[in-house]
């Protein structure tokens, strides 16, 4: 019996096209990523997550490594990082063997061969360090080197915010229900009607499952 894909010319160009498509996809890995977003996306994270705790701002009794100030933090003279030429920049040499560092004490945390080719693709990139980075700030609530507003929030240091003091005409049930009162009333609108129950239920069933109540689940939960 003939296979269905030479039987069927449109599927043949259907597999073909898909194929050519995931390839695609595939290779718009971090090859095709900006200078800027390769830095905030993979570099700096790394920084922060394997620099910052020992050479933050405030930090004492190491070496002030101002991880989000500048560029001029890694290139100099002490060759930390040598734009162009990963096997002569120290910090290469120092994720193999620390002491190359001087007193460095070794990796509190080990880095991945991926984070170490990130490193090392960065710094053939010719360490590229976006102007933004050093010119926007976003203070740490515990007081260490500043962040940029352009870092993603997931990278940034948890804040409380003060509550907006909105009308007690406002149904508030809890905290978040201010921030949204808030920004209705300065886009001049007001709050819809509570939903119903019924209307709850569809929503945590599309919300979790992608698909609606039955008639015998929803007379369920409904009758609870």
């Amino acid at each position: 019996m003939m296979h269905p894909l030479l039987v069927h010319p449109h599927l043949r160009l259907l597999l073909v096209l898909i194929t050519q498509t995931s390839i695609t996809v595939l290779s718009a890995s971090s090859d095709d990523l900006s200078e800027a977003t390769f830095f905030e996306r993979r570099i700096r994270p790394l920084l922060l997550d394997h620099c910052q705790d020992c050479h933050g701002t405030l930090n004492e009794g190491m070496p002030h490594l101002p991880l989000l100030d500048s560029r001029e933090a890694f290139v100099g003279d002490s060759a930390l990082v040598v734009p162009g030429s990963p096997a002569e920049s120290r910090l290469i040499q120092a994720l193999e063997n620390p002491t190359v560092l001087g007193n460095h004490p070794d990796w509190p945390k080990p880095m991945m061969s991926r984070q170490k080719q990130d490193l090392e693709r960065w710094i053939e990139m010719g360490a590229p360090w976006p102007a933004s980075s050093s010119e926007q700030r976003d203070a740490n609530t515990d007081g260490n080197t500043s962040r940029p507003e352009g870092l993603h929030w997931s990278f940034r240091a948890l804040v409380r915010p003060a509550l907006p003091d909105v009308p007690d005409s406002f149904r508030i049930h809890n905290p978040i229900d201010r921030f949204v009162v808030q920004k209705l009333i300065q886009s001049d609108l007001s709050q819809a009607d509570p939903a119903p129950s019924s209307t709850l239920i569809r929503r945590i069933y599309f919300d979790l499952l992608g698909l609606p109540p039955s008639p015998t689940m929803m007379r369920s939960w409904l009758d609870r």
